[in-house]
């Protein structure tokens, strides 16, 4: 029996993948397969928990097929059909087995000719620029939010800690006497 390495994926590259996904099965994308086994051994985690040897959407991953020359190349989002070139995009078998690699690991794919790629990643860069770049644009949570939030084992979900642990720390909620919608 073969079982996967679990990735780690931040939750934007997570969410850029399920995009991709959606997108590769509208259009009959042979890639869609494999972006599945990825989002299926993936353990999602915030953008700021990766540590910096994980390559994420923004990094410079410096790698090489087999014993040839390292090669190195940006992980850049799969919105662009084509990337160019110092740009490895996650749309292609390439960027999809870069994706969630940490330095040192050796994977294994089909190309988009078919031939199998074996596939080294020797060092990853500018990790914490494309971490900063993210924050900016988006932000980070908050760590009252970050706190009663944690991962599913074994699932693409976070399980937030439940409305009833919130609301206690707010005693308005409590002695709220409204009877909500169902009392229209």
């Amino acid at each position: 029996m073969y079982a996967e390495k679990r990735h780690l994926l931040s939750s934007k590259d997570h969410t850029t993948l399920e995009c991709l996904l959606n997108r590769a099965i509208s259009t009959g994308d042979n890639l869609a397969g494999l972006i599945r086994r990825k989002l299926a051994n993936a353990i999602i985690t915030f953008p700021s928990d990766v540590p910096p040897n994980v390559a994420v959407i923004g990094s410079l991953a410096a790698y090489r097929f087999g014993d040839g020359e390292i090669a190195v190349k940006r992980l850049v989002d799969g919105t662009k059909d084509e990337a160019p070139d110092g740009e490895a995009s996650v749309s292609t078998p390439l960027g999809l087995a870069l994706l969630g690699m940490t330095e040192g690991e050796t994977a294994s794919f089909f190309d988009a000719d078919g031939s199998l790629r074996v596939l080294h990643l020797d060092e990853v860069r500018n990790h914490g620029e494309a971490i900063a770049s993210r924050d900016a644009v988006r932000g980070p949570f908050p760590s009252y939010m970050r706190r009663n939030m944690r991962p599913v084992p074994g699932q693409s979900l976070v399980d937030f800690a439940s409305r009833h642990q919130s609301r206690a720390r707010f005693p308005g909620f409590m002695n709220d006497d409204d009877p909500g919608p169902s009392a229209a």
